[in-house]
């Protein structure tokens, strides 16, 4: 029988037990093992530096974007700002007495007084020019049949303007045996006086609606200004045969016919009159002006 084999010495020895490392110590060897991974591992990048030219490009470039960007910002702040100071300046002037009416300025009166435009307007004082309605003023001052049109201008801070334009008397017209003066348009505006120095006008019907009138009207306004004040009356009962009778002992006649051809019938009868003398009586016929002619009576 063989022989078991024989165990060498180191087998036979037995193990040694594991040694008890400390807290310590396991730390220290953490850190060892941590400091040889990282000295074997690649070595990190290195950046490039950049040259002087290419910092100050750089530099000019954040300025820029940043003084972009602060501009945009002051642009929107002053529009915010100015927006909201022109709401506060609109409520202040339509809710406080800042641009109230305190003062009336009226201009172009002739026969009406400043005192009776401003009763007619009193109620005005106090309200806020912005809000001042001009068809309101309109209306309040409609009793007046002298005032043609009316404007009016605020004049900053407490006053308002109120510019009339009055109508003018061309003609007196005897309506019911009481002269009146009517102006052009055949509105009636004031008893006449014996004073008033118009022509007075012979017309069927009532002014403002009557043909011959119209056509008085425009006869009137043809002749020249010098003639105009002249002119003691106008016979139109009919459109198409309009007289004219001049001031003076004489009682110079003007047949002018219709309202036609004005300028050329204007500039004939100047003609005519300068050749004759102002005692003359005589008759002007420019009812053709092409071949006018005179009459002696």
């Amino acid at each position: 029988m063989r022989k078991p084999p024989q165990r060498s010495g180191s087998q036979g020895k037995k193990p040694a037990p594991n040694k008890v490392i400390s807290l310590p110590e396991r730390r220290a060897q953490k850190q060892s093992s941590l400091t040889k991974k990282k000295s074997s591992g690649r070595p990190a990048r290195r950046t490039p530096k950049m040259s002087r030219e290419q910092v100050r490009e750089a530099r000019g470039s954040i300025k820029r974007f940043t003084s972009a960007t602060r501009g945009r910002k002051a642009v929107a702040i002053t529009l915010l700002s100015s927006f909201g100071a022109l709401i506060l300046l609109v409520i202040a002037t339509l809710t406080t007495p800042l641009l109230a009416v305190q003062k009336l300025r009226v201009t172009g009166l002739n026969s009406i007084t400043e005192n009776q435009i401003d009763k007619a307007l009193k109620d005005q004082i106090g309200i806020p020019l912005a809000l001042i309605n001009q068809q309101h003023i309109v209306d309040e001052l409609s009793g007046f049949t002298r005032i043609e049109s009316v404007s009016l201008v605020a004049e900053l801070p407490h006053t308002l303007h109120v510019a009339i334009t009055e109508r003018s008397p061309i003609a007196i017209v005897v309506v019911s045996g009481v002269a009146y003066l009517y102006d052009p348009a055949g509105i009636r505006l004031d008893v006449a006086h014996s004073s008033d120095m118009y022509p007075v006008i012979s017309s069927s019907g009532e002014p403002s609606a009557s043909a011959s009138y119209k056509e008085a009207i425009a006869v009137l306004l043809a002749l020249p200004q010098s003639l105009l004040s002249k002119v003691a009356s106008v016979n139109a009962t009919s459109t198409d045969n309009v007289t004219l009778q001049l001031r003076g002992y004489s009682g110079q006649q003007i047949i002018w016919g219709d309202a036609s051809q004005g300028i050329l019938k204007s500039r004939v009868l100047s003609a005519l009159m300068a050749n004759q003398k102002p005692t003359d009586r005589v008759t002007f016929d420019v009812s053709s002006p092409l071949a006018p002619v005179v009459r002696h009576r």
